[in-house]
């Protein structure tokens, strides 16, 4: 166990610029993702990237029913998904 939260945290830690990344905010990630080839071409090494998103299936194929999430929590998450 950590007391670091994200991954993005980590990678900082040891001197890897990181960003945490709305996955669903598809311009958001060009972005960071075009900054972070900028800076390895040229030659400023990786950058991390941690791109968050939200998970409409279960953990498993026998958790069909996900009771820690709301048919509406679902729905509005499905609104923000740039895959329509």
């Amino acid at each position: 166990m950590v007391s670091i939260k994200g991954l993005a945290e980590q990678a900082s830690a040891y001197g890897i610029p990181s960003a945490v990344v709305d996955r669903n905010d598809i311009i958001s990630v060009h972005s960071h993702v075009m900054k972070a080839v900028e800076r390895a071409g040229n030659g400023y090494g990786p950058t991390f990237l941690e791109c968050k998103t939200y998970r409409y299936l279960g953990h498993h194929l026998g958790d069909v029913l996900q009771p820690y999430k709301t048919k509406l929590e679902v729905e509005e998450w499905k609104k923000r998904d740039p895959i329509d």
